[in-house]
Protein backbone atom coordinates (compact mmCIF):
# COMPACT_ATOMS: atom_id res chain seq x y z
CA UNK A 1 0.00 0.00 0.00
CA UNK A 2 1.27 3.63 -0.55
CA UNK A 3 3.16 2.75 -3.62
CA UNK A 4 2.21 4.01 -6.79
CA UNK A 5 0.90 1.48 -9.36
CA UNK A 6 3.55 1.04 -12.19
CA UNK A 7 2.65 0.35 -15.62
CA UNK A 8 4.22 -1.07 -18.16
CA UNK A 9 4.38 -2.47 -21.94
CA UNK A 10 5.71 -6.32 -22.33
CA UNK A 11 6.15 -7.16 -25.87
CA UNK A 12 7.44 -10.40 -26.84
CA UNK A 13 8.74 -11.55 -30.41
CA UNK A 14 8.30 -15.12 -32.33
CA UNK A 15 9.38 -16.32 -35.37
CA UNK A 16 7.72 -18.55 -37.53
CA UNK A 17 9.08 -21.62 -35.80
CA UNK A 18 7.64 -20.28 -32.33
CA UNK A 19 11.65 -19.86 -31.06
CA UNK A 20 11.88 -15.91 -29.36
CA UNK A 21 14.84 -14.48 -31.36
CA UNK A 22 17.85 -13.81 -29.04
CA UNK A 23 18.03 -10.17 -27.72
CA UNK A 24 20.65 -7.91 -29.12
CA UNK A 25 23.01 -5.43 -26.42
CA UNK A 26 21.67 -2.39 -26.96
CA UNK A 27 19.95 -3.35 -30.33
CA UNK A 28 18.11 -0.03 -30.41
CA UNK A 29 16.92 0.12 -34.12
CA UNK A 30 12.94 -0.78 -33.13
CA UNK A 31 11.02 0.19 -30.63
CA UNK A 32 9.89 -2.63 -28.34
CA UNK A 33 6.55 -0.87 -26.89
CA UNK A 34 3.61 -0.08 -29.36
CA UNK A 35 2.99 3.48 -29.40
CA UNK A 36 -0.32 4.67 -28.79
CA UNK A 37 -0.63 8.16 -30.54
CA UNK A 38 -3.87 9.03 -28.94
CA UNK A 39 -2.18 10.02 -25.57
CA UNK A 40 1.36 9.94 -26.43
CA UNK A 41 3.11 13.51 -26.59
CA UNK A 42 6.20 13.30 -29.06
CA UNK A 43 8.40 15.90 -29.34
CA UNK A 44 11.43 16.67 -31.56
CA UNK A 45 14.18 19.46 -30.55
CA UNK A 46 16.64 20.60 -32.71
CA UNK A 47 19.50 21.80 -30.75
CA UNK A 48 22.50 24.65 -31.17
CA UNK A 49 24.53 26.65 -28.75
CA UNK A 50 22.80 29.68 -28.78
CA UNK A 51 18.89 28.18 -29.05
CA UNK A 52 16.71 25.55 -29.31
CA UNK A 53 13.83 24.35 -31.94
CA UNK A 54 11.34 22.40 -30.59
CA UNK A 55 8.22 20.54 -32.03
CA UNK A 56 5.62 18.26 -31.10
CA UNK A 57 2.81 16.36 -32.08
CA UNK A 58 -0.12 16.63 -29.16
CA UNK A 59 -2.86 14.08 -29.06
CA UNK A 60 -6.60 15.92 -30.12
CA UNK A 61 -4.53 18.93 -31.84
CA UNK A 62 -4.18 18.72 -35.88
CA UNK A 63 -1.83 21.66 -36.05
CA UNK A 64 2.13 20.63 -34.86
CA UNK A 65 3.22 23.49 -32.77
CA UNK A 66 6.79 24.80 -33.87
CA UNK A 67 8.44 26.90 -31.38
CA UNK A 68 12.08 28.55 -30.96
CA UNK A 69 13.48 28.79 -27.03
CA UNK A 70 16.79 29.84 -26.18
CA UNK A 71 19.18 26.96 -25.20
CA UNK A 72 18.14 26.43 -21.23
CA UNK A 73 16.73 22.81 -20.29
CA UNK A 74 14.45 24.66 -18.32
CA UNK A 75 12.64 26.19 -20.92
CA UNK A 76 11.60 22.76 -22.65
CA UNK A 77 10.17 21.13 -19.41
CA UNK A 78 7.93 24.73 -19.00
CA UNK A 79 7.35 24.49 -22.12
CA UNK A 80 6.21 20.53 -22.51
CA UNK A 81 4.34 20.80 -19.23
CA UNK A 82 2.08 23.65 -20.40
Amino acid sequence: MGRAAKRCTIVVAKDLNGARPMPKVDDLSHCLAALVQDSTLIAVIELSLKSWLVSGLVPGVERRPLKKLEAEPAAVLRLLGR
